[in-house]
């Protein structure tokens, strides 16, 4: 399901601000130049984020881009690897798995030589994803168990780690180890108020009980993912909840209800400015009304769907 998929592009990002700068510890005008660099890096990396808030991916690989640039250009390693890692996330977002890739591979060589495991446990879990985006759950399983290893040597833990190394699990068929996994982050993620990813756990286990055929229990865990994402306000995620919720409904039978789940759906996604989203829960919606015959309604939603479609062309030809 589509809430499955769906990723937070900053979930796994390394903020930074002034405060952690180690410029300004030695004195005279190479320091001070070193400190003016640093400074505009930490510019550079917050300029990025901004970019973030907005997803606009473009503008923060520039601003990561020029903040490992100068980074490099004074040999502040620590700012290198933030840099590199921030550079392969943005191009995860963007579905580059060769880009991702190669700074990411960069940040692991970087972070073993330097002793930094924070940093090598992060890259390490970026490239898992990375992994698993290729299709190598293998590979990417690997990878996101040894970051979670030196996360428990360093006294770290991730409830965004643990839902990576679940949903990697569930595409391998070992649902009954996923869902361990998934009780283990659904009780870290809730401990420290993390909504998003309570809510991530929460999809996915919804999606082990779908499996094994138990329809009602995953509706439940689609529910409580609503809630979640409607606290925070997650309108991408509060139609996706809404549309699996409405597969679950039709698969159990009950129709009318489905398309009603379907048809609130379609309006959150359609307010957000989701246009694609919109346009495959119409479908759904138009669907259903063949089934049962209903053509007014049929009629009604694919005069609605043809309203979006000139609508998607609009945006997409600029006008």
């Amino acid at each position: 399901m589509k809430a499955i998929a769906r990723e937070n592009a900053v979930a796994f990002f390394f903020y930074i601000s002034m405060a952690v700068l180690a410029a300004g510890c030695a004195s005279g005008p190479a320091a001070a130049q070193r400190s003016y660099t640093e400074r505009k890096a930490v510019e550079a990396g917050n300029a990025g984020f901004d970019a973030l808030d907005k997803e606009d991916y473009g503008r923060a690989l520039e601003n990561f881009t020029l903040a490992l640039q100068l980074d490099r250009s004074v040999d502040n390693r620590t700012g290198e690897m933030r840099d590199l890692i921030n550079i392969g996330r943005v191009h995860i977002a963007l579905n580059d798995v060769k880009g991702a890739e190669k700074h990411l591979s960069e940040a692991v060589r970087l972070a073993a030589d330097e002793k930094e495991e924070a940093y090598l446990s992060a890259a390490l879990a970026s490239l898992a994803k990375v992994s698993y985006m290729e299709g190598d759950s293998q590979k990417a399983l690997a990878g996101i168990e040894r970051s979670i290893e030196i996360d428990a040597r360093t006294g770290a833990r991730s409830g965004s780690k643990l839902n990576l190394k679940a949903r990697i699990q569930i595409d391998s068929g070992k649902l009954e180890d996923a869902m361990e996994v998934l009780k283990q982050a659904y009780e870290w993620n809730s401990s420290v108020d993390n909504r998003q990813e309570v809510a991530n756990s929460l999809r996915l286990m919804a999606l082990i009980s779908e499996a094994r055929g138990k329809l009602d229990e995953a509706k439940k865990f689609y529910d409580e993912a609503y809630d979640n994402d409607t606290a925070i306000g997650d309108s991408a995620r509060i139609s996706d909840d809404l549309e699996s919720m409405a597969d679950i409904e039709l698969l159990s039978g009950r129709t009318e209800k489905a398309a009603f789940l379907y048809e609130r759906s379609f309006i959150v996604s359609l307010n957000a400015g989701l246009l694609d989203d919109s346009l495959a829960r119409l479908y759904k919606i138009i669907d259903i009304y063949k089934r049962v015959g209903d053509i007014d309604k049929v009629v009604y939603y694919e005069k609605i769907k043809d309203g979006v479609i000139a609508r998607k062309e609009r945006v997409n030809s600029g006008r």
